[in-house]
């Protein structure tokens, strides 16, 4: 089969606009009973604007957010996307099976920007950063795991054994300069005049990072009985990490070793009521640098989770998760210089969630869910203890619901609802007072369905035009909702 896309998005922003082609063939080959191979391919290409949104100005938002403060003679930014995977099954017998993928990954990144620096005292300059930059990645992976079922008299083990080799390799190249009284770049954000200023860029970046990695994963699920299950596992990272900084004519080398530990206890009472508790380590590498020329240190966490579920019908589901995790060497915006990262020392979340399904009849669903999250700063050279972490709300949520029917000749007609809710969050990396306010949304959508292969869709998006503000990466680059709009879209599948 093959799967086609095609968008063409003219931004509510001012010069802001992007298309996007997208071509997906995939082939499989029955070789026998017991065996499948297939192949899966995915074709992507952007050109569009980079945008970096809208800045504010001692803690406030100034800009109106349509308007665009980059420069439209820098062109659009080009992003390729390929991707291609083998993937073979074979079923040994009713309890033992194997799978095995190889997959390859290039991206590539291109292209002119005029970015916010600051905005000048006057309160209507803004400085901005001229960049080109040109990013490339190869990622080549190799995964196997073998599942299996073992039954003994006093339980069933559900095995899993995996592994994975793989390599990635990251090239990046930017050129860049500031605003300066020699060389200016700057804008009126109230009265913005483009095309004054296009500077000559001097190299500023030029890295290559080579990750080479092998894990085995290792898991035993055992069902005690039909009310008990116990799970252990463990993952086993090796990663080796040579990053060269050819500017600096520099060069570093990690080889890091992790084993990760992961424990889960499963009980159900009867049909209706089920507890479980789960316990799990994590390991990460950090791509890239710091502004000093430092590699990152890896991200390592510890998750906690306990956890029910309560059927209160055949149709409903009721479902309570209470989390906690702890982080080490988690990413974040340098607050000397936004263009860079740092590591946060050490970082903490905590919450719960709470999810409800529900199919009132044939035609009719709804879901709604809850979150809480209390993320924030716990011990860092720079970022003082308390910080919340960027663009994490405490509380968000939302309410959704559809109803579908078949027509005589068996065409589906559906329409839907969906109400979201995104509480205050913090928009800067240190905690420093500017915050991006919540904000709900109203969208509908409603779509016919001729056949399995053929779908036409309307979606309105904001019906209740509200102004909001989607994330930020620092309080200069923070980007806005889109406003009141509609779309169609025709989905089809061969």
């Amino acid at each position: 089969c093959c799967a086609v896309a095609h968008e063409d998005n003219q931004s509510f922003r001012d010069h802001v606009q992007s298309e996007r082609w997208f071509f997906s063939p995939q082939l499989t080959w029955k070789i026998s009973d017991s065996t499948q191979l297939d192949f899966d391919s995915e074709f992507t290409r952007q050109d569009g604007t980079f945008d970096r949104g809208v800045s504010s100005y001692q803690k406030q938002f100034v800009i109106d957010p349509k308007t665009f403060t980059g420069e439209p003679n820098d062109g659009d930014h080009i992003q390729k996307d390929h991707f291609y995977q083998l993937r073979l099954a074979h079923q040994f017998n009713d309890d033992w099976k194997m799978n095995n993928a190889l997959s390859v990954k290039d991206t590539q990144l291109k292209g002119f920007s005029s970015e916010p620096r600051r905005i000048q005292s006057d309160g209507r300059t803004l400085e901005r950063q001229r960049r080109y930059r040109d990013n490339k990645s190869d990622d080549i992976l190799f995964q196997t795991e073998l599942l299996g079922t073992i039954q003994q008299d006093w339980a069933r083990h559900e095995v899993l054994l995996s592994t994975e080799l793989g390599q990635m390799k990251y090239r990046q190249l930017q050129l860049r300069r500031n605003h300066s009284s020699s060389v200016p770049n700057s804008i009126d954000i109230y009265d913005p005049i483009y095309g004054q200023y296009l500077p000559e860029l001097p190299l500023f970046i030029n890295t290559e990072e080579q990750q080479r990695y092998f894990a085995l994963n290792l898991q035993d699920q055992i069902f005690l009985n039909d009310q008990w299950s116990v799970l252990f596992g463990a993952r086993f990272d090796h990663v080796t990490q040579d990053f060269q900084n050819k500017l600096a004519g520099t060069s570093n080398t990690k080889d890091l070793q992790q084993t990760s530990p992961r424990l889960g206890l499963n009980y159900r009472l009867n049909d209706r009521w089920s507890w479980y508790v789960n316990y799990g380590e994590s390991f990460a590498l950090n791509s890239g640098m710091d502004r000093n020329g430092d590699v990152f240190n890896p991200e390592k966490g510890k998750s906690y989770e306990i956890g029910g579920k309560y059927r209160i019908n055949p149709q409903s589901l009721l479902s309570l998760a209470l989390f906690k995790m702890h982080k080490e060497n988690v990413l974040t915006t340098d607050p000397a210089d936004s263009n860079y990262q740092i590591t946060a020392g050490e970082v903490s979340s905590k919450g719960l969630e709470l999810d409800l399904e529900t199919q009132l009849n044939d035609q009719f669903s709804i879901r709604a869910n809850y979150s809480y999250t209390d993320a924030q700063v716990e011990k860092d050279q720079s970022l003082a203890k308390g910080s919340r972490l960027s663009n994490v709300p405490k509380h968000s949520g939302s309410v959704s619901s559809n109803y579908e029917w078949n027509l005589a000749n068996a065409d589906k007609v559906g329409l839907g609802a969906t109400a979201i809710y995104v509480g205050k969050r913090s928009g800067h990396s240190t905690d420093n007072g500017f915050n991006l306010p919540e904000y709900t949304l109203l969208n509908l959508n409603a779509y016919y369905a001729p056949t399995d292969q053929l779908r036409y869709q309307f979606n309105v998006h904001n019906l209740l035009d509200e102004t909001y503000y989607v994330a930020s990466y620092s309080d200069m680059w923070i980007q806005p909702g889109d406003p009141l709009n509609a779309s169609i879209s025709v989905q089809w599948k061969f």
